[in-house]
């Protein structure tokens, strides 16, 4: 049963069986809280996920959102937000000598990926926020 059902006067409320992250939203924050153990600060390239609660908590931690490669020096470890990031981020990330991470969710990553094998010989239609970190990564 995924959920369970519960009376009370003349309101009925469904409680869910599971709550808490997504999978691609815990495995960010998890390797963002394993690599703050392993270095001092951590960058993210742009908030990790969409959680104020948690980004905040994070910065306690040591782990700072940036949004932008300019706020990045040879050598800072940056992860990459759940939502993903252009190819061209990873790109200068790396030409600038940062440690670059990657904690894309699996399942956007997947769409990145079909996006680009099949860009060539489609024309991709994304439907969604011009300016949200998801589309950006996408297109």
């Amino acid at each position: 049963m995924l959920c369970a059902y519960r009376q009370v006067t003349d309101m009925q409320f469904v409680v869910a069986k599971n709550i808490g992250f997504c999978f691609g939203v815990k495995r960010a924050v998890d390797m963002a809280q394993e690599l703050a153990k392993e270095h001092k600060k951590v960058l993210t390239y742009g908030e990790l996920i969409h959680n104020t609660e948690v980004t905040d908590k994070l910065k306690g931690q040591g782990i700072i959102a940036v949004n932008s490669t300019d706020d990045v020096k040879t050598g800072d470890t940056v992860l990459i937000r759940a939502h993903g990031a252009p190819r061209s981020v990873f790109d200068e990330l790396t030409k600038k000598g940062a440690k670059v991470f990657d904690a894309t969710c699996p399942f956007v990553k997947k769409i990145h990926n079909i996006v680009s094998e099949h860009c060539a010989d489609y024309r991709i239609v994304i439907i969604g926020t011009k300016e949200h970190p998801e589309t950006v990564g996408i297109a």
